[in-house]
């Protein structure tokens, strides 16, 4: 379909790839990878998941892998490559995988001996991945996260900080980069308020949250201004980094 809504068209599937555990299952869209007729999408069953490479033009379309376990697919700002998080097929450790576009190579970035990899995000100039790695705790019950920043371009994790504070459940994992490779996440809100680390991870700046606003969650940025939802009760808030200061927008 156009921008406008014109042009609407029905592309036939072809029945084989709902057979067997894929019977019932059913079809993220994720976005266009280049050239711009081609469609990157997911199928899930379950915890079972396909990645699916589609020409709209041709109408053919050819699966890039099959995963027990995985999360949604992340694609790179260049659209040249995917990242995504799965449990690696030969010891079933948590890992974050790369896969080329259009060949589908696949490329085992980092395993680590957590339970689970989460929020995977790029960074904007798309040559670094932030996300988080879910460990257990040995001092207490429940878990810890560890922040951790991978290089492209030197094949490693190049940075790491485990996280301290109270996990606010619904938004853990949650972090986002910024334009000087920063990054801001509020998913452990232990004094209330929104965290920007340096690139290195080494140092933390604190931004407490504005009086009755609630727990916020970094969304998006731009330049010195971070957004942050409160979706509980539907508020839009603007952190500017230069004055410390909030603004609710909506």
């Amino acid at each position: 379909m156009n921008i406008d809504g014109t042009g609407a068209k029905s592309i036939g599937m072809n029945p084989a790839p709902f057979q067997g555990a894929f019977e019932k299952s059913f079809f993220w869209l994720i976005d266009w990878v280049e050239p711009r007729n081609g469609l990157l999408a997911q199928q899930r069953a379950g915890p079972s998941a396909r990645l699916w490479l589609c020409d709209l033009a041709s109408r053919k379309a050819k699966i890039l892998f099959e995963a027990p376990l995985a999360g949604l697919p992340i694609l790179s700002p260049d659209r040249s490559t995917v990242a995504i998080y799965l449990k690696n097929p030969d010891d079933h450790k948590p890992c974050v995988a790369l896969v080329s576009l259009p060949d589908g190579d696949m490329t085992i970035a980092d395993e680590d001996e957590g339970r689970q990899v989460v929020g995977l995000t790029w960074n904007k100039a798309g040559d670094k991945l932030a996300y988080l790695v879910r460990k257990a705790d040995a001092d207490r019950p429940g878990e810890k996260p560890v922040l951790k920043v991978y290089s492209l371009s030197e094949k490693r994790v190049i940075a790491e900080r485990t996280l301290s504070g109270k996990s606010h459940a619904p938004y853990y994992g949650r972090a986002i980069w910024l334009d000087d490779d920063r990054l801001a996440e509020s998913s452990l809100a232990a004094v209330g308020g929104l965290n920007v680390y340096s690139a290195d991870l080494t140092q933390k700046t604190t931004y407490d949250f504005p009086p009755a606003a609630g727990f916020l969650a970094p969304v998006a940025s731009v330049g010195n201004k971070i957004l942050a939802l409160n979706s509980d009760l539907y508020n839009l808030w603007r952190l500017d980094l230069k004055k410390g200061t909030w603004k609710r927008l909506y």
